[in-house]
């Protein structure tokens, strides 16, 4: 029987790289929710955290809820 197996490594150190991560991208999609309300630019919104516009419209469609 073959089976798959993952496994995690789990130090204090990379628990706090994720968690650190995780406030990141929740900082980065804050921002960029609250940019896009103020009908800045798309462009504008992906240069300054110098994120791909890919992401802030993947942020966009994840977080703001459509009309």
């Amino acid at each position: 029987m073959d089976a798959e197996v993952a496994l995690t490594a789990v130090t204090p150190e990379l628990e706090a790289l994720r968690a650190a991560r995780e406030a990141y991208l929740a900082a980065l999609a804050g921002a960029v929710v609250s940019l896009a309300r103020d009908e800045v630019p798309l462009s504008d919104i992906s240069a300054v955290p110098q994120v791909p516009p890919a992401q802030v419209r993947q942020i966009l469609a994840d977080r703001v809820p459509t009309r």
